[in-house]
C-alpha cells in the first residue's frame, strides 16, 4: 500500500544558499543529467554542493526508495553504486511519515519524521554543507516513557554492482571505508555513536552501533558522516588531519598521467588506502608507518611495489603490458527494454570511449564515456520500442593509442511479442572452438536475444576462461541481447556478476535469480545451485512463488541449469529430486508452460502434467554419447551426440520451437572430433495465453 507523506516545504522547490549548495526536485528533463543506471524518478530530491550529490526518494514513490538516500556520487565522475541507505531502530525499519526541508546560514537540512517505535520518537536529518565531501546523517531520538530505555541503531546500506578493491573496517577507531573504481563510500560515526560491529558481504553492508541508554523523557542526537569521494585517501586525510604525508610520483610514457590508482599496503600486506594520481602523476598518503609500501595493481600493467619513506623520492614505474590497446571482451549486449539496452566491453588497458547510435544511416545520438575503465557497462537510453538501431563503438586513445572499434545492431523490446524471435542453448564450456561455431551459426538466425542455460565456462573463478568465452560469443552478442544464468561451473564467482548487467531480481547482487516480461511472455531465470542451504533455498522459493502468483495473464517459461530427469547412461543424480519437490508443484499450480535446462550435454524433451521440459546442453561442452536403454517415462524426444540450439519464433499466437543441430560426433572415442551438419532434430510449440 502506498505510503502517504505530509510534506512541509519551508523553502521553494529549488533552494540555493551558496552558488553550489542547492536542493531541487528532479524533473523529467533533468533525469538525463543523472548518473548511469539512475533509479531517480520525477519529484525525487537532489541535494548538491560543489563536490557531491545526494538523491533522496520522494514522498510520491510507492517503493522501497521513498524517503531514503538512493544515490550518492561525486560531481566530477557521477559514478553511483549506492542502492539505498536504510536505518533501523530496535531491529525495525524506520518508516517516514513527514518530511520537512529547512535551511540555516550554512546548510540544507532534509528532515524525515519517522513513525514512533515505542517508547521512542525518532527523526532522521540529512544535513549537507557547502564545500564538504560528506553528508551528515543525524537521528534525533526522544524517550517518551517514564523509564530509562536502551536504543539500538543499525545502518543497512545496499549497493549496486559494488566490487570493492578495499574494505577497511578499522581506521583510527571503528569505521567502514569502501573503495571501488572512481568512487569511495565511508561511514564515520561521531561523538557518542560507536560501532559495535560492521559487516560487508556482496552488495550489502551493516553497521551495528553499541546500544545506548536514554533517560526518561530525554532527547539525544546521534550523528555520523557519510563520505562520498573519489578515493579513500581523501577521507583518511581528514581523519588524520593531514599528519605525516608522504608523496610519490609515477614514471611513465602514457598519454595521460592522471587517474592511475596507487594502493597503500600496511606491514601485514593488507591494502588500507588508495589514491588516484593527479594530472602530473603525483600521489600521496597520510599516516604512513614503517613497513608500509605503495603498489600498482591495475589490469593491463606490470605490477610494481615500492617502500614509502619520507627521506627519498618515491617513484613508481608504470609499464603497460601492451603497446596498443584492444578488446579483451568484445562488445556484448545485455538487459534490453522497450527504450534501452546495455553495452558492455572490456579492454586490455582502461580507456574512455564514444558510442554513436544510428537510425538506419542517420546518426541520432552520441554517448561519451568519460571514466577510464577496462570493464565498461553503458546504458543506451531514450530509444523507441521495437526498433532496430545500428551503432559504432570507438575506444579512445586515453593511456595508450588504439584503433579498436566495433559496429553492429540491436533491437529494443517491442510492446507486443508478435514478431519475437529468440534462441536458447547451454553448456558452452571446455571446447572453445566448438562453442564459437555454435554461437556463430546461431548469429546467422539473428535472434533478438539469446538465453544461456548455464555452465558458460569451465572454471568460473578462472579469468582466462571468461576471456575465451566473450571472444567466442563476439559475433552473436554484439547484435543479440545475451541473458545468462548460473550453472555449477560458474561456482557463483564474482566474475559472473561483474560481467553481466541483468534485470533486477534477488539473491546475490540482486541478479542471482531474475525475470523479465516480453509482451504476454514471462521469462524466469533461477539458480538450481541455491539449494541445500535453508536461507538461500527459502529466499529463492519465496521469490519464485511471488513472481508466479503475479503471472496469471502471462505465458511463463522457466530457465535453470539442472534438469529434474534425464536419460544419460552414467548420470549420477544429486539434488535434482529435491529440486523437483520444491519447484514442480509451483510450476503446476501456476500453469508454467515450459522449462529449459542444461547440465546434461545432450538434447531431451520431456512432458509431465501439461508442462514441457527441455534439456539443451549442446553448446560446446563434451557431448554425451550414450543414453540408458530404459528411458524415463516422461521422455518424448532424445538426441545424443550433437551440438545444437533451440530457435523460438512467434506465429499465430504460438511459440514455435525448432531445434537445430550444427555438428555431431564423428568418432565415439574422441568427443572433440565432430563433423558439421545442418539438421532439424526436433520441433514443438506452445500456445500463448
Amino acid at each position: 500500500m502506498k505510503k502517504l507523506f505530509m510534506v512541509f516545504l519551508v523553502l521553494l522547490l529549488t533552494i540555493s544558499i551558496f552558488p553550489q549548495l542547492m536542493l531541487k526536485k528532479i524533473t523529467t528533463n533533468s533525469l538525463s543529467e543523472l548518473p548511469y543506471f539512475s533509479k531517480a524518478k520525477k519529484d525525487d530530491y537532489l541535494l548538491k554542493n560543489d563536490k557531491i550529490s545526494i538523491i533522496i526518494g520522494s514522498e510520491n514513490r510507492n517503493d522501497e526508495y521513498a524517503g531514503k538516500i538512493i544515490e550518492a556520487y561525486t560531481n566530477d565522475f557521477k559514478r553511483n553504486l549506492l542502492d539505498n541507505y536504510k536505518i533501523y531502530s530496535q531491529n525495525k525499519l524506520l518508516i517516514p511519515k513527514k518530511i520537512e526541508i529547512r535551511k540555516n546560514n550554512e546548510s540544507i537540512e532534509f528532515k524525515i519524521i519517522n513513525d514512533d517505535i515505542y517508547p521512542f520518537s525518532i527523526s532522521t536529518v540529512y544535513k549537507l554543507k557547502d564545500n564538504e565531501d560528506y553528508i551528515e546523517v543525524l537521528n534525533i531520538i526522544k524517550n517518551n516513557s517514564s523509564k530509562n530505555s536502551k536504543i539500538l541503531l543499525k545502518d543497512i546500506v545496499s549497493f549496486n554492482e559494488l566490487f570493492p578493491k578495499i574494505i577497511k573496517t578499522n581506521e583510527n577507531g571503528k569505521k567502514l571505508l569502501l573503495q571501488e573504481d572512481f568512487i569511495s563510500y565511508s561511514f564515520i560515526p561521531k561523538n557518542n555513536l560507536k560501532i559495535f560491529r560492521s559487516m560487508f558481504t556482496n552488495n550489502f553492508s551493516a553497521l551495528i552501533y553499541r546500544p545506548f541508554k536514554i533517560n526518561a523523557n530525554d532527547e539525544i542526537i546521534f550523528s555520523r558522516y557519510f563520505y562520498i569521494s573519489k578515493d579513500i585517501e581523501e577521507v583518511r586525510k581528514q581523519i588524520y588531519n593531514s599528519d605525516n604525508i608522504i608523496s610519490g610520483k609515477i614514471l611513465t610514457k602514457l598519454n595521460h598521467q592522471e587517474n592511475i590508482p596507487i594502493i597503500l599496503y600496511d606491514d601485514n600486506n593488507t591494502p588500507i588506502s588508495l589514491n588516484y594520481t593527479d594530472k602530473n602523476g603525483n600521489f600521496s598518503f597520510v599516516n604512513v608507518k614503517d613497513g608500509y609500501y605503495a603498489a600498482l595493481e591495475l589490469e593491463g600493467f606490470k605490477e610494481e611495489k615500492i617502500p614509502l619513506t619520507s627521506n627519498k623520492e618515491n617513484l613508481i614505474n608504470i609499464t603497460p603490458t601492451t603497446t596498443i590497446n584492444n578488446f579483451i571482451w568484445p562488445l556484448y549486449l545485455t538487459d534490453h527494454t522497450t527504450s534501452s539496452v546495455i553495452f558492455n566491453w572490456k579492454t586490455e588497458i582502461p580507456a574512455t570511449a564514444k558510442i554513436d547510435i544510428y537510425d538506419g544511416n542517420k546518426k541520432i545520438k552520441s554517448i561519451f564515456v568519460n571514466i577510464p575503465l577496462s570493464l565498461q557497462h553503458i546504458p543506451i537510453i531514450g530509444l523507441i520500442p521495437g526498433k532496430e538501431y545500428n551503432y559504432k563503438l570507438y575506444i579512445n586513445d586515453y593511456y595508450l593509442n588504439t584503433d579498436a572499434m566495433i559496429s553492429g545492431h540491436f533491437k529494443t523490446k517491442s510492446l507486443s511479442e508478435e514478431k519475437l524471435k529468440f534462441a536458447i542453448y547451454g553448456d558452452t564450456r571446455t571446447y572453445h572452438e566448438w562453442h564459437k561455431y555454435v554461437a556463430d551459426t546461431m548469429a546467422k538466425d539473428n535472434p533478438e536475444f539469446v538465453i544461456n542455460s548455464g555452465d558458460l565456462v569451465e572454471k568460473g573463478d578462472w579469468l582466462d576462461d571468461w576471456n575465451s568465452f566473450f571472444n567466442e560469443i563476439s559475433n552473436l552478442a554484439k547484435n543479440s541481447i545475451y541473458y545468462p544464468l548460473l550453472g555449477n561451473h560458474e561456482r557463483n564467482n564474482s566474475y559472473y556478476y561483474q560481467a553481466f548487467y541483468l534485470p533486477k531480481g534477488s539473491g546475490d547482487y540482486n541478479k542471482r535469480w531474475y525475470y523479465f516480461d516480453y509482451g504476454k511472455i514471462r521469462f524466469i531465470f533461477l539458480d538450481s545451485n541455491a539449494v541445500g542451504t535453508q536461507q538461500l533455498e527459502k529466499s529463492q522459493l519465496k521469490w519464485l512463488e511471488n513472481i508466479l502468483e503475479n503471472s496469471s495473464d502471462k505465458t511463463v517459461l522457466v530457465f535453470y541449469h539442472h534438469p529434474f530427469w534425464n536419460n544419460c547412461k552414467d548420470y549420477n543424480y544429486g539434488m535434482e529430486s529435491h529440486l523437483e519437490e520444491l519447484w514442480r508443484p509451483l510450476f503446476e499450480k501456476y500453469g508454467v508452460k515450459a522449462v529449459f535446462n542444461g547440465h546434461v550435454h545432450s538434447y531431451e524433451r520431456h512432458e509431465k502434467n501439461g508442462i514441457i521440459y527441455v534439456i539443451t546442453g549442446g553448446g560446446g561442452a563434451p557431448l554425451e554419447i550414450e543414453h540408458r536403454e530404459k528411458l524415463e517415462p516422461t521422455t518424448v524426444k532424445i538426441n545424443y551426440g550433437t551440438l545444437h540450439y533451440v530457435l523460438a519464433e512467434m506465429k499465430n499466437n504460438r511459440i514455435i520451437f525448432t531445434v537445430k543441430a550444427v555438428a555431431k560426433i564423428k568418432n565415439k572415442n574422441n568427443d572433440r572430433d565432430l563433423e558439421k551438419v545442418n539438421e532439424i532434430i526436433d520441433t514443438f510449440e506452445i500456445p500463448l495465453k
